[in-house]
C-alpha cells in the first residue's frame, strides 16, 4: 500500500461523509536535498544534508508531499484550528513515519 493509500484510507476512517481529493506534489519536490540542507541547522554539511533528505523524505521515491482538498458537513461551525487539528490527527500514524509536507489547501463544510 502506498502512502497515498494510507492517506486516503485514514482520512476516509476518519470523515467518512466527506468529500475529497487529496493530491501527491511529491513530483515537484523530487530534487529537493539541496532546498532540505538549508532547511536544518545538523545539514550544513553533506552527511547531515544526505542524513535530513532521508529522515525528511527527499529520496523517499515520491510519496513525501501531498496536499488536501476537503469537504465535510462535520466542518459546520468548526473554526480553521479545529479543522486542521481533526485532520493532522487523523494522519498522525503518517507524519510519525516521515511525512514531509501536508498541505490543507481547502476544506469547508457541506
Amino acid at each position: 500500500m502506498t502512502r497515498h493509500e494510507r492517506l486516503e484510507a485514514l482520512l476516509r476512517e476518519r470523515f467518512p461523509n466527506a468529500s475529497f481529493t487529496l493530491f501527491n506534489d511529491s513530483a515537484h519536490h523530487a530534487d529537493h536535498s539541496e532546498v532540505l540542507a538549508h532547511e536544518s541547522p545538523t545539514s550544513n554539511t553533506p552527511e547531515g544534508a544526505r542524513e535530513h533528505a532521508a529522515t525528511y523524505g527527499a529520496t523517499r521515491k515520491g510519496q513525501t508531499h501531498f496536499r488536501l482538498h476537503i469537504s465535510d458537513a462535520n466542518f459546520k461551525g468548526k473554526s480553521r484550528i479545529e479543522v486542521h487539528r481533526e485532520i493532522f490527527a487523523a494522519i498522525k500514524p503518517e507524519t510519525d513515519a516521515g511525512l514531509h509536507s501536508f498541505v490543507i489547501e481547502r476544506f469547508n463544510a457541506l
